[in-house]
């Protein structure tokens, strides 16, 4: 019998093809695949079980294989903790932290993981980098961290990395300081004179920690009485001791200035018998120069005190002297040849370097009057030493030194620290008003006695009006802040009938005036009669003006870029 599948012959009655396995029909009877008769027809169960263990050892072989293409394939690592020291070193308070990679067997360790490679190894250790939290001033007892840091980036291409965050440790067994004080053999004194005295000091212990060098002392100049000086010993000194197992019980002390000469500081603090000294001082000198300098046509009415000024040096400023006193006394000056008006002058004389020791005061004394003041309008020809303005005064000797001195005054010219300015007419008291008239006409009268001719006269001399002038610039020149022009007219008349009568109007001008506290009016400076004219076509001429819109033009809008102005109703006429 043949096989139905492949043809081959089939002996006995097997159930299976031997050659192809194909099931034989109608063939009930048992046979191996090797056609041996009483063998078993169907598959080997034995072959079965050894075909499944040789595909699990396959399986698990494969298995092991992906698993060290894995482990290998993952960067080989080193955990840096490993290799950090902290060390400690000083003395318990003041003790210090040092951190540190221990570098060679961390090399030898990266060595072995990299093959050799020393520029893998460069890369790696160079970007590790190690901190403190804290490094001095350390104690028994404290706990110090370093922190770690590198690069896991950079290290990829060497299929390494570093793990490792921290590394702490607690500080132990630092020794005590033993604590020392310099400042109980510190010995320190002022010398000078307050406000400029200095501080001296000396270490005088045996202790060869300690020397007068290694002490600061602040402020050591410029001192006064009561002021506090500080001596410290130096951080980096401090440190040198500490190292050497030194602790200081205190780094600095505080001193007081004592014992020192002293220049007055305030007006409060000069004696009776100084005040009276100075004001006798400061009459003979102003008398002597009067005596001295002013010529035979100049006189002045007895002085009389008018008050002071008192200047003390401020901390830390640098002044011609460390303080000063000036007494100021006052007069009016005259001339009998008419070459100025009578004006009040203030003659400040100066004590300085005012010194209390031994309980007594003494000073330096200037042998002249202080300031310099022109009498005359012109600006020449009369001057004397003070001041013709006390608003003047005060401005040079206290307003000016603000900067450098504490300034004072009291007696009287205090009150010339503040002016009321003057605005408008309506400004000037009547009475004060009426005192600029009368001098204006004084004046008037004056120059038509002396240049009008026999045959000229001026009859009906009268007020006209004013005209005030005020800076729009005020400034500490008040002679060219405010003016006040009191204009006057008379009929002038000739008795031979060479000119018809004519109205002439005379102006006089009064610069710097000021309304001072205490209702007190001043002005610095007046004039001649303004302006000239001829009178209608003669050869007689006078000071004045026949045409009032010549006057304003003149005496005003002349004046405009730097005056703002006022006309009273008396001259509106003119011009306004």
């Amino acid at each position: 019998m043949n096989c139905p599948n492949c043809g081959a012959e089939l002996k006995g009655a097997g159930k299976f093809c031997p050659k192809c396995g194909t099931p034989v029909p109608g063939n009930p009877g048992e046979q191996d695949f090797t056609g041996e008769p009483g063998a078993s027809a169907g598959p080997d169960p034995g072959k079965k079980k050894k075909f499944w263990i040789i595909g699990a050892a396959a399986a698990a072989a494969v298995a092991l294989i992906v698993i060290l293409v894995v482990v290998l394939g993952q960067p080989k690592k080193i955990n840096l903790e490993k290799y950090v020291e902290i060390n400690f070193s000083g003395y318990n308070t003041k003790g210090r932290a040092e951190v540190s990679i221990q570098w060679e067997e961390l090399s030898e360790k990266l060595m072995d993981i990299l093959d050799g490679n020393s520029g893998a190894l460069l890369a790696a250790t160079g970007t590790v980098q190690v901190s403190l939290d804290q490094d001095s001033g350390l104690s028994n007892g404290d706990e110090v961290t370093a922190e770690i840091s590198y690069n896991n980036e950079l290290l990829k291409q060497y299929n390494f990395q570093f793990t490792g965050k921290s590394v702490s440790r607690t500080v132990e067994d630092l020794e005590e300081l033993e604590e020392v004080d310099p400042f109980g053999d510190l010995t320190v004194s002022f010398t000078g004179i307050s406000p400029d005295g200095q501080a001296e000091y000396e270490y005088t212990g045996s202790n060869p920690l300690f020397s007068t060098d290694m002490f600061q002392c602040e402020p050591r100049d410029g001192l006064r009485n009561g002021d506090v000086v500080t001596v410290t010993i130096p951080e980096a000194r401090e440190t040198s001791l500490n190292d050497a197992g030194y602790m200081l019980a205190r780094n600095s002390q505080e001193y007081t200035v004592e014992g020192l000469e002293e220049y007055v500081g305030s007006y409060a603090d000069l004696t009776e018998e100084f005040l009276t000294y100075a004001k006798q001082e400061a009459e003979d000198v102003i008398n002597a120069y009067i005596a001295r300098d002013y010529s035979d046509s100049s006189s002045v009415t007895p002085i009389e005190y008018a008050g002071y000024i008192f200047q003390y040096v401020k901390p830390g400023e640098s002044g011609d002297y460390y303080n000063a006193l000036y007494i100021i006394y006052r007069g009016t000056v005259s001339n009998s040849e008419g070459g100025f008006h009578d004006t009040k002058v203030y003659y400040p004389v100066c004590f300085s370097n005012i010194l209390a020791s031994g309980g007594e005061l003494t000073s330096e004394m200037a042998d002249s009057v202080t300031g310099y003041s022109n009498l005359s309008d012109s600006g020449w020809g009369y001057s004397t030493n003070g001041y013709a303005n006390p608003l003047t005064a005060y401005s040079e000797l206290v307003t000016a030194n603000v900067d450098v001195y504490e300034c004072e005054a009291g007696d009287g010219f205090e009150k010339y620290e503040t002016y009321t300015p003057i605005s408008s007419l309506a400004d000037i008291a009547q009475e004060d008003m009426q005192t600029l008239t009368d001098r204006a006409m004084n004046i008037i009268n004056a120059y038509i006695a002396d240049e009008y001719s026999d045959e000229n006269r001026a009859d009906g001399l009268a007020l006209a009006g004013q005209y005030l002038l005020v800076s729009k610039a005020q400034g500490n020149d008040f002679k060219e802040n405010n003016q006040v022009i009191v204009v006057c007219s008379a009929t002038v008349s000739n008795a031979d009938n060479d000119f018809t009568p004519t109205v002439v109007y005379y102006p006089v001008r009064f610069s710097g005036v000021v309304n001072l506290p205490g209702d007190e009016f001043i002005y610095t400076a007046e004039s001649e009669v303004l302006g000239n004219t001829q009178i209608q076509d003669t050869w007689t001429y006078t000071n004045g003006y026949t045409d009032g819109a010549k006057m304003f033009s003149d005496l005003v809008t002349a004046n405009r870029t730097d005056y703002s102005y006022e006309v009273s109703e008396g001259l509106k006429a003119f011009g306004e």
